[in-house]
Formats: structure tokens, C-alpha cells, sequence
């Protein structure tokens, strides 16, 4: 689990990198609002949906609540690429998509937290 949540991590850096790319080419071609806002395409999406049986409710909960608001909060400044200067829409991913990102990766590195300590006795941590 521990390599997993790490892998999801390394995507939703990646994921951000790319929309951020996307968002300094300035262009509604660059990232639809669709794209942006869907939460089940990006490679932490697809995880979600498939693999975490074994993650833990109250993690995958939470990483879950905030993996959909992080993407709902890039849709709506993905629309702001066709009505707002590039100064407004780059302002809006710091101060409005970034502090969602940290809260996810946050979220993310506690779950993983959770996997490295010890183990219960009749429970693997990975």
C-alpha cells in the first residue's frame, strides 16, 4: 500500500504540472473545463475507483472528499481561461487550487504514515 499511495501522489504532482502547463498556454484548448473537473480520469481517479480495498475507510474517505474538490475547484478555473486575464486564472491556482492540492497530497502522506508504523499483531502495514 505504501508504494500505491506513493504512486498517487507522484501522479497528482504530475496531473497539477500539466494543468498548470495547460493553464499558462492560456487557451480553452489548452484544458477543457470537462477534463479538468473529471475526478475519475487522472491516474488518481482511476486508483480510486479500483484499488484501495485495502485503504482504509476513513483514509479513502477523505483522500476521496478532497481528490473530487480539488478537481471541481480546477474546473472552475479552467472555465476562467475564457473570460479572465492569464494574471486572474494563475492568481486563482495559487490561492484557491494549490492549498486543495496540499490538503490532498497531506491527506495522502497520512494515510501513508499509516501504513509505515507498526502494524497490530495479524496486520501487514504494506
Amino acid at each position: 500500500m505504501i508504494k500505491q499511495l506513493n504512486a498517487a501522489i507522484s501522479a497528482h504532482v504530475a496531473w497539477v504540472g500539466r494543468f498548470q502547463s495547460a493553464v499558462s498556454r492560456a487557451t480553452r484548448e489548452a484544458i477543457s473545463v470537462e477534463e479538468a473537473g473529471d475526478f475519475r480520469s487522472c491516474e488518481l481517479g482511476r486508483w480510486l475507483a479500483g484499488e484501495p480495498a485495502s485503504l482504509e475507510p476513513a483514509h479513502r474517505e477523505q483522500i476521496d472528499g478532497l481528490h473530487r474538490a480539488f478537481h471541481a475547484e480546477a474546473a472552475r478555473i479552467a472555465a476562467m481561461l475564457s473570460t479572465e486575464p492569464v494574471g486572474a486564472v494563475a492568481a486563482a491556482m495559487r490561492e484557491r487550487l494549490d492549498p486543495r492540492s496540499v490538503q490532498l497530497i497531506s491527506a495522502l502522506l497520512d494515510a501513508e504514515r499509516h501504513y509505515r508504523s507498526p502494524a497490530p499483531a495479524g496486520h501487514a502495514a504494506d
